[in-house]
């Protein structure tokens, strides 16, 4: 008869703790529209889906950069721009290497002509004295 009350007593107040539980989780309030704020905090290492290597043909300091990470592009589209002062110095310092390359050939030709001046002069004597001397002999 103990265990029989034991169990009896012991399943009343099992019945009695469960009742009394579920009625004091529950809370209601009225129904409102508003937004919903969704925060997540995670820890970790990304990894991009896809690595791309990029180089260029000619090396430099970039001094724009028309794109932004993670910006979708284009085949052909320009990403960056590269500073091109030293570029333009360049180039000038080519044109006056080619100006400098003319005025040399110039100044040769200059001096080849006053050189071959005498022979010119020495071939027209020659040919002057030939002359003469056919129309001695005719």
């Amino acid at each position: 008869m103990i265990i029989v009350t034991t169990l009896l007593a012991t399943w009343l107040f099992l019945q009695n703790s469960a009742s009394n539980s579920n009625a004091s989780q529950y809370k209601t309030t009225p129904v409102t529209q508003g937004n919903l704020t969704i925060q997540v905090t995670a820890t970790g290492t990304l990894q991009p889906l896809d690595k791309v290597e990029m180089s260029s043909e000619t090396s430099g300091t970039v001094k724009t950069v028309l794109v932004e990470e993670n910006d979708l592009v284009k085949a052909g589209q320009i990403l960056l721009k590269l500073d091109t002062k030293t570029l333009e110095a360049q180039v000038q310092q080519a044109q006056a290497n080619i100006k400098m390359a003319h005025a040399q050939i110039r100044q040769s030709e200059v001096s080849l002509a006053e050189k071959s001046s005498p022979i010119i002069e020495i071939q027209s004597y020659n040919s002057n004295i030939l002359f003469q001397t056919k129309n001695l002999i005719l």
